[in-house]
């Protein structure tokens, strides 16, 4: 069934439900199963679930239940770097509406790592 690009859904009322959604969403996505990183109160490296595509390429998810800002974006970024093993490609999902002045700060911060040959960001 095909869903209308302007259908709403609620919010989901915590980061745990909001984690396992987008989890499953981006795994149909990806085509792939999405590994969940550790649990909460741990550290994470930035990375809330990952995936190995082709036996290269690996993506990490981020999930934020809440607005993310430039600066939001930018601190999720440098913490993804820390994961082993190293990202080719980070996801940070979020429940908040779209928002372009976020959106062209990820277009920003992904065409600079592109650059550098650092995994890309979306």
């Amino acid at each position: 069934m095909t869903v209308p690009a302007n259908a709403r859904y609620p919010v989901p009322e915590s980061a745990a439900d909001f984690e396992r959604l987008a989890t499953d969403v981006a795994g149909r996505y990806f085509s792939c199963q999405f590994q969940r990183n550790g649990r909460t109160g741990q550290v994470q490296d930035g990375v809330d679930a990952y995936a190995q595509l082709d036996g290269q390429s690996v993506i990490g998810l981020q999930h934020k239940n809440a607005k993310v800002t430039k600066a939001v974006l930018k601190k999720a970024v440098v913490e993804a770097e820390a994961f082993q093993p190293p990202l080719t490609h980070f996801v940070l999902m979020t429940s908040a509406p779209r928002d372009s002045k976020t959106q062209q700060a990820a277009r920003e911060i992904t065409a600079e790592r592109l650059q550098q040959k650092r995994f890309c960001a979306w």
